[in-house]
């Protein structure tokens, strides 16, 4: 039986959505103006893993710090990085926050005006 090998590549449009930071501490917390989640709550799908490039690293963070939030999203999904990695993560809470811009996720990443990084 032969075997297929072959390296693909995936190309995602993400943008830096809600007020986001991810921790260790026991504590949660969510307000209005910031949501505090506990990475041991959230589910990181591993195998999604995709590198990234410095420059692409890079890019993102900047983007992320003056959104002030550690999450991204491509409408659909949610993101975040790891090291030299973007990886697909999962926690109850993403989805209030997507809902909550929703108008604006859908203009930003469905419609000619988008303004965000490609990436």
């Amino acid at each position: 039986m032969n075997t297929l090998n072959f390296v693909g590549t995936k190309k995602f449009r993400l943008i830096p959505i809600g007020k986001v930071s991810f921790t260790f501490a026991q504590k949660t917390k969510i307000t209005p103006e910031r949501a505090l989640i506990n990475a041991n709550d959230m589910h990181f799908m591993c195998e999604t893993d995709a590198d990234i490039s410095p420059e692409v690293k890079k890019a993102l963070m900047s983007e992320m710090k003056k959104a002030k939030t550690d999450l991204l999203t491509d409408g659909h999904d949610f993101f975040t990085t790891r090291g030299d990695k973007i990886t697909q993560i999962g926690h109850r809470y993403f989805y209030t926050i997507l809902g909550e811009n929703k108008e604006l996720v859908h203009k930003l990443l469905f419609t000619d005006e988008f303004t965000a990084k490609e990436l």
